[in-house]
């Protein structure tokens, strides 16, 4: 009877940890003739929504999923939520076509200086309008696009705040004036961001999401929510699957934690505390595998990581107690130029 009762609690406890969890998915332009880093074919992105279908996911508005994590609230087993990040015009004559015809709900995060100036590469505020009418959120991507971790030449750290504050603020007068009653959601353009802009994030009420990869859950915080980029490239389908079906592997810890990275590298010895003991453990920097060394709660790099200039990013993953699914987890870095001066798009 005890071995029983000890099988069931370990059922119970295995199911305990995949739920409380969604996956959501970024995508830029879904076209065929726009840069690869940032783009996905029509014909890969219906085939995602067509796996989407078929295994069974519950597609959530975004702010339904946000109001669960900011609540605590019971998330079911395979919920994901998709956004696209600036509103290219691509989103509305192919994306929205394939998510209407299923009435799958989504998010747009508008960074309204380009709409203003009527950029043909962007969708209008009428195409905006008209999505909202069938399942679409329209959300803060800022006003300009701007790097919000740079400070300007000369620009003191009061000066750098009240910068970002009113550009954030700025764009959500503008979506407010188009599209009332908007959510107070904010995707961080690039995806970076750090500990200061964070702050500044939940200064003004807003949840916020970078573009480290990983399913969200009850412990994140939601100034930093992760989300999935999509590409052609990361987008593929086999690495779709597994995207899709990830769970969240929480870090309570990073040492060093520092997000802006001057030096070189980053030495042998950082160290990722998580929630819990994950069995399995595996890392990847730039595709290649990591050296870890894994410590009950916690791993420790067990090498320098060399980091070229720009963004790049660790991906930690564990597999579960259910075939095919693994806990995934990302951390993000910024490397400026050796002189100083930041890296160009």
């Amino acid at each position: 009877m005890f071995f029983i009762r000890l099988f069931i609690c370990l059922i119970l406890l295995s199911s305990a940890f995949t739920a409380q969890s969604a996956v959501i998915l970024q995508y830029h332009h879904v076209s065929d003739k726009t840069p690869p880093s940032t783009s996905i074919s029509p014909q890969l992105f219906d085939q995602h929504l067509e796996h989407i279908e078929q295994q069974g996911f519950s597609v959530w508005p975004l702010p339904k999923l946000v109001q669960h994590l900011q609540q605590g609230s019971t998330i079911p087993d395979k919920v994901v939520s998709i956004t696209f990040d600036d509103a290219y015009e691509s989103v509305y004559r192919s994306a929205f076509p394939a998510l209407k015809k299923r009435n799958m709900p989504f998010t747009i995060f508008v960074a309204t200086q380009a709409i203003k100036k009527n950029n043909q590469l962007f969708m209008t505020w009428d195409q905006l309008k008209e999505v909202t009418q069938f399942g679409a959120t329209i959300a803060n991507h800022t006003h300009t696009h701007l790097h919000l971790v740079r400070k300007q030449e000369g620009e003191t750290n009061e000066d750098w705040r009240a910068r970002l504050r009113e550009d954030i603020l700025r764009a959500e007068k503008i979506i407010d004036q188009n599209i009332p009653n908007t959510s107070k959601l904010l995707a961080y353009p690039y995806g970076e961001y750090t500990q200061e802009v964070q702050s500044l994030s939940q200064e003004l009420g807003y949840v916020s999401f970078g573009q480290q990869s990983g399913a969200v859950g009850n412990a994140h915080d939601l100034t930093a929510l992760p989300r999935f980029p999509m590409t052609n490239r990361f987008g593929a389908m086999k690495q779709f699957k597994l995207k899709l079906a990830s769970l969240p592997l929480h870090a309570s810890k990073v040492i060093p934690n520092q997000k802006i990275v001057r030096q070189p590298s980053i030495s042998k010895g950082l160290r990722f505390e998580f929630d819990r003991k994950y069995a399995g453990i595996s890392c990847f920097f730039e595709g290649d595998a990591v050296s870890i060394k894994q410590e009950e709660n916690s791993i420790i790099v067990q090498q320098e990581l060399t980091l070229p200039v720009g963004r790049s990013r660790i991906n930690c993953t564990a597999p579960s107690s259910e075939k095919g699914r693994y806990y995934w987890y990302s951390y993000a870095w910024i490397r400026p130029k050796a002189n100083g001066e930041w890296y160009k798009e």
